[in-house]
Formats: structure tokens, C-alpha cells, sequence
């Protein structure tokens, strides 16, 4: 292994590290039994040609979950692509500007969407024109991103063989498959960690 391949590598495990050190400090309280054996269950090495599961904590928030598995990508994709020495620089650099592009996406996506919401359920109701200034804004920004990621793929590819590609398109569809997984796991957890309100009790019919 060349000194700059063990030094990127280096730096996409710490961080993947300093992440999951950042999201534990974090835990006011442990999570109830029932919590920490689905996570456990969830986050076993699993069957053979699946890596597991990267560590969690049920006090992360889904934009800590993106950070978390983004530096967990770069740190499986190393093994999982087989990447060579030459390739290892241009391909990390690559995968990270990709990474970042479908970050800034999705905080765009989530703006206007915000925007079309409080429109939507205004009172008095919102001009007719504003509504469909923010969809236009919405599609547009989908045209936008849509060739925006084609040309990240391009180049992220451009350093790969065939099979290397191939082979990514399969790894981001797991990764994303944990993804969804671990959503689960820490919002499923943080609904049980919320007591349930007692109803007050009311005045009975007459």
C-alpha cells in the first residue's frame, strides 16, 4: 500500500470513528432492552458477501445517519471494488464529491419542499402563483440534479473497469438498503422512547 493510499484511508476512518465518538457522547440515556437486542440483531456481521452493519447509536438524527455511512462507503469500497493503488487516490476523491452532490441535493429538496408546505397549508391560502412557482422550482431543481449525478457518475468511472462498476452500483444499493435499515432502528427508537400522553379525563355525556 502506497503512503498517500494509507493516509486517505487513514483520514476516511477517522472520521468514521470520530463520528460514531461524537454521536455517543451525545446518549443522555441508554435505550430501553427490547432497543439494544434489534440493534444488536441488526448490526451483526451477516451472511456471507454482505458487510455488516456499521455501529449506531439511537440518539443519531438522519442527517448524522447520511455523514455516518457516507464515511462507512469510502471505508467498505476499498475492499468491496478492489481497487488498485493507482486508482485508490482518484476514486476517494471522486466518491467524495459524489457524496457531497447528493447532500446538497437533498438539503435543496427538503428546502422547497418546506417552502410548497407552508404555501399549501397557509391561512389565509397562498396565491396561486406562488404555489406554482415553488412546483416549477421543485422540477427544475430535479432536471438540475439528475444531470448533475450523471456527470459525477462519469467521472467516478472513469477510474474504474467494467466489473469495478458494476460491482459500486450493487454496493451503493446495499448501502442504501442499510440505510433504510438503520432509519428504522434509531427512529424506531426514539418513538418508543417517547412516553405516550395519558388522556385527560373528560366530562362524561349526558
Amino acid at each position: 500500500m502506497t503512503r498517500t493510499r494509507f493516509w486517505m484511508l487513514a483520514t476516511a476512518v477517522a472520521t468514521l470513528v470520530s463520528t460514531s465518538a461524537v454521536f455517543a457522547q451525545t446518549a443522555q440515556t441508554a435505550p430501553p432492552a427490547s432497543q439494544q437486542t434489534r440493534a444488536g440483531r441488526a448490526q451483526k456481521p451477516a451472511g456471507r458477501g454482505r458487510a455488516a452493519l456499521p455501529p449506531i447509536t439511537p440518539n443519531m438524527t438522519p442527517q448524522q445517519l447520511q455523514v455516518h455511512m457516507d464515511a462507512w462507503e469510502m471505508v467498505q469500497a476499498q475492499t468491496v471494488l478492489q481497487l488498485t493503488d493507482d486508482q485508490f487516490p482518484n476514486f476517494v476523491g471522486r466518491l467524495q464529491r459524489l457524496q457531497e452532490l447528493r447532500r446538497r441535493q437533498l438539503q435543496e429538496h427538503r428546502r422547497i419542499m418546506q417552502e410548497l408546505n407552508g404555501l399549501l397549508y397557509a391561512n389565509p391560502a397562498a396565491k396561486p402563483e406562488d404555489i406554482n412557482a415553488r412546483v416549477k422550482a421543485l422540477d427544475d431543481a430535479r432536471d438540475t440534479e439528475a444531470a448533475d449525478l450523471k456527470k459525477a457518475y462519469l467521472d467516478l468511472d472513469a477510474v474504474l473497469t467494467p466489473w469495478q462498476r458494476g460491482r459500486f452500483r450493487q454496493f451503493e444499493d446495499q448501502v442504501e438498503r442499510r440505510k433504510i435499515e438503520l432509519l428504522g432502528i434509531i427512529t424506531g427508537g426514539r418513538a418508543a422512547a417517547t412516553p405516550t400522553p395519558t388522556p385527560t379525563p373528560g366530562r362524561g355525556r349526558r
